[in-house]
């Protein structure tokens, strides 16, 4: 992962684009935020880095602070979640940090109650 992040970073020095797309995930999941904006897709994420490129800056990370995290499929983040580990497929989080809210079970009609035309319990 370490060198696919220095890979990223040479590239986004560069300016190369071509590079950075054979970096980034073909996914229609995939999610770049970039200045505090969700851009989603690789086609929206070279679009955006196009617009980028047009200045000049240098990326200098301090690698060692940084994480990679996985999200997986069908996962909810709730407003201003800060997310500092993998969430499981499914799971809604929420807060600072962002913890995984835990699943309720959707309640059970009573089929007998109903049959019989009763909705009480």
């Amino acid at each position: 992962m370490r060198a696919t992040f220095d890979s990223f970073v040479a590239a986004q020095n560069g300016h190369d684009a071509k590079a950075v797309e054979g970096l980034l995930l073909a996914s229609p999941n995939f999610l770049w935020i970039t200045r505090g904006t969700p851009v989603w897709g690789v086609d929206a994420a070279m679009k955006r880095f196009a617009t980028l490129y047009q200045g000049t800056w240098r990326l200098d990370p301090e690698a060692d602070s940084l994480k990679v995290i996985m999200l997986g499929d069908g996962v909810n983040v709730g407003a201003n979640a800060v997310v500092v580990d993998d969430v499981p497929a499914g799971a809604t989080v929420v807060g600072i940090p962002a913890r995984v809210l835990p699943v309720k079970e959707a309640a059970q009609p009573d089929y007998e109650s109903l049959a019989n035309g009763s909705n009480a319990r």
